[in-house]
């Protein structure tokens, strides 16, 4: 009999497409790893992964938006898709796995497909630093001037 994984409330999934959607994730996560010479079975990224989403309290953790569960399904073969000019926008909401850099062993957690793509593989502090200069060059006079 296999694991049981249940969803934390805020996903907004059935048990058996969060299942399947983990199974997914983690198996593209170990396929990652492996072209970095790191093993992990898929059990064990399973089990990271879901232990991430009981951490994640539905909030992307640098920039406080609300993850959109209910997106997951929409990853799985055979599921129907959204359609419309909002289809994009909806994505940077997809709650993401995310590897935490410089952590032993797997350390995963749970951020939203925009800050995940913006973030790629920098440390927390790294990323905020540079989202921390992002704002102070166009709060500047120098960049003001070139906006306009």
């Amino acid at each position: 009999m296999g694991a049981t994984f249940d969803p934390p409330p805020w996903l907004a999934i059935r048990d058996d497409l969060y299942k399947r959607v983990l199974n997914r994730q983690a198996v593209a996560l170990t396929k990652s790893l492996r072209k970095c010479g790191r093993a992990l079975q898929v059990k064990q990224a399973m089990d990271a992964i879901h232990a991430a989403y009981h951490r994640c309290d539905g909030l992307d953790p640098y920039d406080g938006s609300p993850l959109q569960g209910e997106l997951l399904a929409e990853l799985l073969p055979g599921v129907s898709r959204l359609l419309g000019a909002d289809h994009q926008e909806r994505w940077d909401r997809l709650p993401t796995v995310g590897q935490i850099p410089g952590e032993p062993g797997i350390e995963v957690e749970i951020v939203s497909r925009r800050t995940w793509m913006a973030k790629g593989e920098r440390t927390a502090e790294a990323y905020l630093a540079h989202c921390r200069a992002v704002v102070a060059w166009l709060e500047s006079a120098n960049c003001a001037g070139r906006r306009q």
